[in-house]
């Protein structure tokens, strides 16, 4: 190349270089534009061109010569190149722009369509999560964004905000960021911000945003790019929560996406607000009727009149109150509840209360339907409407007769009191000490020989009273008392004003604020005037007294603390043989009560007499005394502490010998058996006045029976929805315990149901016993357990007292059973107020083996009289306010207890507790007999499991709370469920929607279950569907009616869930996904006697004594040493132990004695 043609070169090259520019953006417009034919050529055009203008530069820079080079033309071809560039770069950012727009407008599409569906969601949605869970869904598959949740803001100290819902590809990114709305980091993000402030707020690109930094990294390992948060406000634009949308593009949120995610953001907190204020409605509506619900059921009479006092609403308490039905009484005068001489008041009251005033705790007379007179408090306020006018009366009543009775008591008490001072010369006083002001009772005036004008009504005018001689030493008692916060005690004298001396006895003690100030003295004043003189002719008739004792026909002795004789009459001393010399100073147990009537020794410890001088109580009763050189003769006893100063110092023994008596007690006791006999004669002439009064009970079974069947179909309803509500985790503590009480009573109330229907089969003679094996140790441990806590709650001991031969498994009706344990061991603990209750458990062996079972109570008692009729129905003897329940408790264990081939027995005295016995026929089995438990117990079922087919499940139910029961158990776990009201439209439904499983009524109107089964069986397609019955019949004809129906299977109301899932398992072969349940202990060790020689001589011979004496605590202890040596030994021999089997630990224990 020459330096004549650098120009040329210059200008070719410079060409080359634009032409490949412009190629290269040709290319990319390919892509943008989408006209891939038009701008392929162009690119390809101006690839030739370059091409073209590469060989002639070559040969230039070469030196070849023979192309001869143009300046004029090269530089006109560089104009049209470049021109050629600058037009497809000014085209390109259009084309570019308009790439963006499309985009964009794609985005608001996709987004005004999400926002189109989640209308329809606010509008569909019927709670709250339902609502938040499909707009993050929408917003997600829809408008295409990564991830969106929602949080509630919490007013807790962090500031925490709460989600609740979330869509999208979340991968647990809320459990790791912990955002909260404070001003701090975590704070400062677009959630936190918005929560704070009510703006949006944005992060557009979390890669460079330094507010993102606390959440970038989790951000970006999920392709998070950009976010947006927007404020959810409630109708008072208060704060309540925040949506917060992810993108994978960065500056994804335009100002036009903006605008529409705060229109959805706005409606989505509206549909809130309107969920919320709709199930607030239902709530208040529940409050309602449980408003209602209480008024109808509140202890007080609640009577609605009209203003002039025409009664229009009447609850039960008024029923039971003054003893009229609602529909006698509504549309009456209230007067017909008061006696003639309260009518005048009653239109006071109504006066007042049209006046607009309110009448509390009115204290007045009225008449129950029978004419009695009762004292009731009345509390009348008036009712208005919207306006504020009167429209009615509402009257609370509530029966204060027997509070009347108890203030005529207490006066009664007060006189009696103030009478049993006068008597006992002993008044009382108290001093407020901060006035210096001092009160006495009546008998204290008489006590000081003063009038109460002359009341001495201050300390210092008290110490006045006293003798001069003793005045120093009062002040000093009292003084000490207040100083070192104790009581005192001191005898002093009076110094009356005729100078006579009284000796008085006073006690004084002084209460104190909670500084320690002394604020108040109160004692007693004790006239022991006549005791001093009484002491000083104590002697005088000490020698009567010698000469009485000496003189007196039964035997007397006196022993010490000890129980060494202090001293012995002559007739003791003739009746034993003994002279006075042996006996004094000698124990009296060892001299002559040394021996029982078996000849066995008889331990001082066990001794009845020494019960009166170690215990310091009065013991009566019959034993065995001996003669010094002869036999033993019966005596009777009664042995009565000496006490001084409140303690057992001694006692006094008086004797008598009965041998005589006992002959006189044996021949009245054959007399009695002749008499009985007699009676027995007499018993059966009464048989068939007895079989008249079972017909006319019989009648009044089926009534019972029918009544108690209507009753359980409501309670359905009341158990499911309460146990479901109980179910919820989210429920607060406060409702749950609402539930709890609702379940608990609506159990209560199944529980007297089946009392009554147990009752009628009884009578009706529809009861079948079982006679499986069962775990009898169990059963009674599981009673016990439940028993043991109610003792407690009620301050009892329950005790068990179980032969070490008592079976641990047996067959029979275990149903039963235990219901005759829970009966007898409940009501011994419900009717005993202090002391225990002791289970005794034997067996024992006549012609067959026999079941003992007793069960002892230190309760009241029971009279003769009505021993006779306690096991009798709907008898109930406590007084009126105890009686809880139907009555009929003992009448069904007796009737169980003789259904199963045994006897029941009572023996009671008034004030000294009772006894039931049961007596059962024995058949004893082996563990290896008991049914084995199934093997792994479910939790509750959560739903369907994966890959099942939509079953459809068709509800015939008339009953609309039974509707819903049953409509929730189905769809909560997955089926699809529709509803008939009776048989005839079940019929229908069952024709066009061919449902897999029927749940049928039994009872509904227009057509029973019955007849609806008849007909669908009829259908063509009616023999494949599975029908179950839902009823509350309980008898076994009732059960083959409804299986001949052609029903696969019946449930009865009320029922568990687990029940109704179970029901639908076994019909369809369906399988659910359930609650994880804690998995069962290993099995225990087998106890071998090789495993207690690890055990010490002494601790096995602990063990086995324990064991061999039934003492629990001692049992305890043992198991707590055993454990330092062997603890796998330890849990084997405690499940032993509370299984009471303790017969394999004795068994085991005599093994190993043998082989050592």
């Amino acid at each position: 190349m020459t330096s004549s043609n650098f120009p040329v070169v210059f200008i070719m090259a410079l060409s080359v270089m634009v032409q490949f520019t412009a190629a290269v953006m040709a290319i990319r417009l390919i892509g943008i534009t989408g006209r891939r034919t038009a701008w392929s050529l162009i690119a390809a055009a101006l690839v030739l061109m370059t091409l073209r203008r590469l060989m002639p530069l070559y040969r230039l820079m070469t030196g070849d010569t023979s192309f001869p080079p143009d300046p004029s033309n090269e530089a006109i071809g560089l104009a049209l190149s470049v021109a050629m560039a600058i037009g497809i770069s000014r085209i390109a950012p259009l084309f570019h722009e308009r790439r963006q727009s499309e985009e964009s407008l794609g985005r608001l599409n996709r987004e005004l369509l999400a926002i189109g569906n989640c209308h329809q969601i606010l509008m569909r949605a019927k709670d709250e999560q339902a609502l938040l869970n499909g707009i993050c869904r929408i917003i997600c598959d829809e408008a295409g964004y990564r991830m969106a949740w929602v949080g509630y803001v919490e007013h807790d100290p962090d500031k925490t905000v709460r989600p609740v819902a979330w869509g999208g590809v979340e991968q647990g990114y809320l459990a790791t960021v912990n955002i909260t709305w404070a001003d701090s980091e975590r704070g400062r993000g677009p959630t936190g911000t918005v929560a704070r402030s009510g703006k949006t707020a944005c992060i557009q690109d979390f890669t460079s945003d330094p507010k993102a930094a606390p959440w970038r990294e989790n951000a970006q390992r999920r392709g998070y790019r950009s976010s947006i948060a927007l404020a959810l406000k409630d109708e008072n634009a208060n704060i309540f929560g925040v949506i917060t949308i992810y993108s994978t593009l960065a500056h994804a949120f335009t100002p036009a996406e903006i605008r529409l995610l705060e229109e959805l953001a706005d409606d989505l907190a509206l549909g809130v607000s309107v969920l919320r204020t709709r199930a607030e409605r239902k709530q208040a509506e529940a409050i309602r009727t449980q408003l209602a619900a209480i008024v109808e059921f509140s202890n007080d009479a609640i009577i609605g009149k009209t203003p002039d006092g025409i009664i229009t609403h009447w609850n039960k308490s008024a029923e039971r109150i003054y003893e009229y039905a609602a529909d006698e009484i509504i549309g009456k005068s209230i007067t017909v509840l008061a006696p003639a001489s309260r009518h005048t008041e009653i239109h006071q009251l109504l006066r007042k209360i049209r006046q607009g005033e309110t009448v509390v705790n009115h204290e007045s007379e009225r008449i129950r339907k029978d004419g009695s007179l009762i004292h009731v408090a009345l509390t009348l306020s008036p009712i208005k409407d919207a306006t504020g006018n009167i429209t009615g009366i509402s009257t609370i009543a509530r029966d204060i007769t027997e509070h009347k009775l108890a203030e005529a008591q207490l006066r009664h008490s007060e006189h009696g009191l103030a009478e049993a001072q006068r008597i006992a010369h002993l008044g009382n006083w108290e001093l407020d000490r901060e006035h210096n002001q001092l009160a006495w009772s009546d008998e204290l005036y008489r006590i000081f020989e003063i009038a109460p004008e002359q009341s001495a009504d201050s300390y210092e005018a008290f110490l006045d009273r006293i003798h001069p001689d003793d005045k120093d030493r009062v002040v000093k008692a009292y003084t000490e008392s207040v100083e070192n916060k104790i009581p005192f005690e001191i005898v002093h004298r009076l110094l009356m004003t005729d100078g006579r001396v009284k000796y008085v006895n006073e006690k004084c003690e002084t209460y104190y604020d909670e500084t320690g100030t002394p604020v108040r003295s109160t004692g007693t004043v004790h006239d022991i005037t006549d005791r001093y003189k009484a002491e000083l002719e104590l002697a005088e008739l000490s020698q009567q007294h010698r000469l009485i004792l000496d003189s007196a026909g039964e035997g007397i002795y006196g022993l010490d603390i000890e129980g060494r004789c202090t001293f012995v009459n002559p007739a003791a001393l003739q009746l034993l043989g003994f002279s006075a010399d042996e006996l004094i100073g000698r124990p009296s147990h060892a001299m002559f009560h040394h021996h029982k009537a078996d000849g066995g020794t008889y331990p001082p410890e066990d001794c009845p007499v020494q019960a009166a001088y170690q215990q310091g109580v009065v013991y009566r009763g019959s034993d065995l005394y001996w003669r010094k050189n002869d036999g033993g003769f019966p005596v009777e006893f009664v042995s009565t502490p000496i006490l001084t100063a409140g303690k057992p110092t001694g006692a006094v023994v008086m004797f008598n010998d009965i041998t005589e008596r006992q002959h006189s007690e044996e021949e009245l006791r054959r007399y009695k058996d002749h008499l009985e006999e007699q009676v027995q004669q007499r018993t059966a002439d009464l048989v068939l006045a007895r079989n008249a009064a079972e017909a006319a009970n019989q009648a009044k079974s089926v009534f019972l029976a029918n009544m108690s069947h209507e009753l359980r179909t409501p309670l359905n309803a009341i158990l499911g929805f309460s146990n479901m509500l109980r179910k919820d985790p989210q429920l607060p503590e406060k409702p749950r315990q609402s539930l709890d009480i609702i379940n608990r009573s609506g159990e209560h109330l199944l529980t007297l149901i089946n009392d009554v229907l147990e009752m009628s089969k009884i009578e009706a003679g529809r009861v079948q016993l079982e006679n499986a094996p069962f775990d009898l140790g169990g059963m009674v441990r599981d009673i016990t357990d439940m028993m043991r806590i109610r003792a407690q709650e009620k301050g009892l001991q329950l005790l068990i007292d179980q032969d070490s031969r008592f079976p641990r498994y047996i067959a029979g009706d275990e149903a039963r059973l235990r219901q005759v344990l829970i009966n007898l061991v409940g009501n011994a603990v419900k009717f005993t107020l202090q002391g225990g209750v002791t289970l005794r458990l034997g067996t024992k062996q006549n012609a067959i083996s026999h079941l003992l079972i007793e069960v002892e109570d230190s309760g009241p008692g029971i009279s003769p009289e009505n021993q006779q009729r306690i096991f009798e129905p709907f008898v109930q003897l406590g007084e009126q306010g105890d009686n809880k329940g139907t009555g009929l408790g003992l009448s069904i264990t007796h009737q169980f207890v003789h259904l199963m081939g045994g006897n029941i027995s009572l023996q009671s005295t008034l004030g000294k507790g009772s006894l039931f016995r049961v007596d059962l026929p024995l058949n004893e089995v082996m563990e290896s007999d008991i049914a084995e438990p199934t093997p792994q117990e479910k939790g509750e079922v959560l739903s369907l499991a994966p890959g099942q087919p939509a079953y459809r499940i068709l509800i015939v139910e008339d009953q609309r709370d039974n509707q819903l029961l049953l409509t929730r158990l189905m769809e909560s776990v997955g089926f699809q469920a529709k509803l008939a009201e009776n048989g005839e439209e079940g019929v229908r439904l069952f024709q066009s929607w061919h449902p897999h499983l029927i749940w049928m009524d039994h009872r509904m109107p227009v057509m029973d279950g019955l007849e609806a089964t008849r007909r669908i069986r009829a259908l063509p397609d009616g023999k494949a569907v599975k029908i179950v019955a839902v009823t509350a019949s309980v008898f076994l004809e009732q059960r083959a009616e409804i299986i001949d129906a052609g029903m696969d299977d019946f449930v009865r109301k009320p029922y568990r869930s687990h029940e109704i899932y179970q029901c639908l398992a076994e019909q369809l072969g369906v399988s659910y996904l359930y609650a994880p349940v804690p998995k069962p202990e290993l099995p225990a060790t087998i106890l071998t006697p090789e495993m207690l020689s690890v055990l010490p001589e002494r601790l096995r011979a602990e063990l086995a004594s324990a064991l061999e004496s039934l003492e629990i605590h001692r049992i305890a202890l043992a198991m707590q040493q055993i454990a330092s040596y062997d603890p796998i030994l330890q849990k084997t021999l405690t499940r032993l132990a509370d299984n009471f089997d303790y017969p394999a630990i004795l068994t085991a224990l005599r093994e190993l004695t043998k082989t050592l």
